[in-house]
């Protein structure tokens, strides 16, 4: 799968797989060659990347 940022790897998720949930951004964190993105949507996917989805952790 080819895709520029993490919002269009979403979107091409979604395009590909309609049943993911809406919110599905407010449940991942994703780790592109090995360093861990939460709520950065415009951090840039290379074309030989490796992209983790991953659950996001929280607590307090």
């Amino acid at each position: 799968m080819e895709s520029g940022s993490i919002r269009s790897l979403i979107r091409e998720l979604r395009r590909r797989y309609p049943d993911i949930p809406e919110d599905i951004e407010d449940e991942l964190a994703i780790s592109i060659d090995g360093v861990l993105h939460q709520d950065d949507w415009f951090a840039k996917i290379g074309p030989d990347s490796e992209v983790h989805l991953l659950p996001r952790i929280s607590g307090g």
